[in-house]
């Protein structure tokens, strides 16, 4: 099941990788010409003083717009670079080479052989899921079985579907091997597109870029085997590593949470992962990634309702003490949806008390040049003057039938990072920029809960409170709206 879930995954990733619509007759993001020419203009001069960039440490504020129904609060810690210099530099996507494949393999895997990822079940494995199932229905501590007064309707329907899939897997049992002999890979990379898509139809085929992948498999003192992914592709859009090493017994919690939120039944420390973490990054030869960002994810056992907490560590490229911000939310309202996207590089890493369970790098990128060795940034008071007049007309809309009678826009942290814009006129590359990010949350208010709509709390509000969210990010040098996400 998790290796249909990857794969399935890796083709919606290919396609909408590969995909660009038609070009509007209007951008829907309005743009400053000549950014590279802004940044000539305002790169401080060879040989002069570097100033320290002059902002707060905090601030803290409240206004309101269209009345009172949207009132943005800030209260937030400000962090910027210790570095006076704030260069600038010219970055393409990075093809996942094979020796870089190779070090992380050997690293994630501790040096074991790998197998070709298993695609059937043995007699012994089939006889003991129908056994779990039966077992599952008949459980009257279930959650399935507290179904039975509470929703009838759905128990009933439950239940018919426990038999379907066990008579399918009676059916299979009739021709299931009694054993199974795995087989060994080389980690040298294979025709991705043959081996995954093969049997999709022509018209989707055609469509899927030509990748080289490796995939396997081994058994790393779990129940399931940890699992790998390996996707280089030389147009430079598609390279994307998942691995996963998590006891089929568990499933993840997918509600991950901010580190300050204190989680409870952590499995092993935000220091000691950040130690393990940091030292297979060295061993795979990263020598410029950054800690961004911790938070959580965590996994329930199928027959227990206690659930196990574990850090999940974000890291991003850092230059000189300079790190590009992570943010978790990877799309904005000015997404330019006519061109192709290329979201921002992201390495992710969780980490239990048997070692590392997640490791995913997705988007990489390389720097192939330096435009600027230092540019001017715009004092923060423009800065802060941009923010507010962004933020009067962000959130101010309404749904027709909807019921929403106020809105808080609630801003905690702002920091000053790099982040990814286009580079004009030149075809797959992008600047780092310095930009400022403010991060928060939205608390939508309703008269009352509306039929099928979000479940709020007891003063009917709603917190749309998401991991890591830029409620908007400003380039620091002429002030744009930074989309961190639609840039090709």
């Amino acid at each position: 099941m998790k290796k249909n879930i990857i794969v399935i995954s890796l083709i919606l990733f290919i396609l909408l990788m590969s995909s660009c619509q038609s070009t509007p007759n209007e951008s829907i993001v309005a743009k400053k010409a000549g950014i590279e020419e802004t940044i000539q203009q305002k790169t401080t001069a060879q040989g002069a003083t570097y100033i320290k960039y002059d902002a707060p440490k905090s601030w803290k504020e409240n206004f309101t717009v269209d009345g009172d129904f949207l009132s943005i609060n800030i209260d937030a810690e400000i962090l910027i670079p210790e570095s006076s210099v704030f260069p600038i530099y010219i970055v393409e996507p990075q093809q996942i080479s094979q020796q870089q494949a190779n070090n992380i393999i050997n690293v994630l895997f501790d040096g074991k052989t790998l197998y070709k990822p298993k695609t059937i079940k043995t007699k012994a494995e089939i006889e003991e899921e129908i056994i779990k199932i039966k077992a599952h229905i008949t459980d009257t501590n279930s959650d399935l079985y507290l179904l039975k007064e509470s929703n009838p309707e759905y128990y009933n329907q439950a239940i018919e579907d426990y038999h379907k899939q066990i008579k399918q897997l009676e059916q299979q049992l009739v021709d299931a091997p009694s054993e199974y002999s795995p087989t060994p890979i080389d980690l040298n990379f294979q025709d991705g597109k043959t081996i995954l898509f093969k049997d999709l139809p022509a018209d989707i085929f055609k469509e899927i870029p030509d990748v080289s992948i490796i995939q396997g498999e081994a058994y790393m003192g779990k129940e399931n085997p940890a699992s790998i992914m390996v996707v280089s592709d030389s147009t430079k859009t598609n390279n994307k590593i998942m691995y996963e090493n998590i006891d089929s017994s568990s499933y993840p919690i997918f509600n991950i949470q901010e580190a300050n939120e204190n989680p409870k039944n952590l499995l092993i420390s935000e220091k000691e992962a950040i130690k393990i973490a940091e030292d297979a990054l060295n061993k795979m030869g990263f020598s410029n990634m950054a800690l961004a960002a911790i938070g959580y994810d965590g996994i329930r056992s199928s027959d227990s309702e206690s659930r196990n907490i574990y850090p999940v560590l974000y890291f991003t490229q850092s230059f000189d003490n300079k790190s590009i911000t992570f943010i978790g939310n990877t799309s904005s309202p000015q997404t330019q949806q006519y061109a192709e996207p290329w979201p921002d590089e992201c390495l992710l890493i969780g980490v239990d008390d048997k070692g590392i369970n997640r490791f995913e790098w997705t988007a990489p990128i390389k720097v192939v040049d330096t435009l600027s060795e230092s540019a001017t940034l715009l004092p923060f008071e423009d800065i802060i003057r941009i923010f507010k007049d962004q933020a009067k007309v962000r959130d101010v809309w309404k749904d027709d039938n909807s019921n929403i009678c106020k809105r808080d826009i609630i801003i905690n942290k702002i920091v000053l990072g790099f982040a990814k814009v286009p580079r004009e006129n030149a075809f797959n590359q992008g600047l780092l920029v310095p930009a400022w990010d403010f991060f928060g949350y939205r608390i939508d208010t309703y008269t009352q809960q509306e039929p099928g709509g979000y479940p709020l709390d007891k003063n009917n509000q709603y917190i749309n409170k998401a991991f890591m969210n830029s409620y908007i990010s400003i380039n620091a040098i002429d002030g744009s709206i930074v989309d961190r996400v639609i840039l090709k």
